[in-house]
């Protein structure tokens, strides 16, 4: 345990040590304390859908002028 001691020792001495004011302590107890606020989004399956729709229609669009057009 003496090891632990002069370890600190020769931290303390090293390093200022932070002495945080009462205030933020007692702040920092209470929001810890306290659940924190979450919104929880649904998601979003229209823009995906929309994405993958409007690819296959340009897809299929492309291929058949393609193939109208092909010499």
């Amino acid at each position: 345990m003496d090891q632990f001691g002069e370890f600190e020792t020769r931290l303390t001495s090293v390093l200022r040590p932070v002495r945080p004011s009462a205030g933020y302590v007692d702040r920092l107890k209470h929001s810890l304390r306290t659940a924190p606020y979450a919104v929880v989004e649904k998601e979003d399956l229209i823009s995906p859908l929309l994405i993958l729709v409007l690819g296959a229609a340009s897809a299929l669009l492309t291929f058949l002028l393609l193939r109208r057009f092909r010499p």
